[in-house]
């Protein structure tokens, strides 16, 4: 296991790029929740969906609707305005499936 400081989950670099405090952590669940079912849908479907396909996707599967999805997508930009989609991050996580992944070196958030 790395040495603390180095690796986190996706839920607390979320909650760090909401801001890090109490009242962040709405956001930022949700936030982690969208990239956790957009990484569901990229298994699922076999390729990254674009955010159409997805909120379809969702609103079929999971009982979301399809506005919810939007309100999530607008929300994850405002976390990383860098990434259209959480592709991105969801490569992170399925490279180091089972693992924490070093998001803060790619990301480049300090932890």
């Amino acid at each position: 296991m790395a040495k603390k400081g180095r690796n986190t989950v996706i839920s607390e670099l979320c909650w760090r790029r909401a801001g890090g405090g109490l009242k962040d952590v709405p956001k930022a669940y949700r936030v982690a929740e969208y990239v956790c079912f957009w990484a569901l849908a990229t298994r699922m479907l076999g390729h990254d969906p674009n955010q159409f396909e997805f909120a379809r996707w969702w609103a079929k599967g999971f009982g979301g609707s399809v506005a919810t999805a939007y309100r999530r997508k607008d929300e994850f930009r405002e976390l990383f305005p860098e990434d259209k989609t959480p592709a991105r991050l969801v490569g992170l996580m399925v490279e180091w499936e089972g693992e924490p992944g070093p998001f803060t070196e790619v990301v480049g958030v300090a932890v």
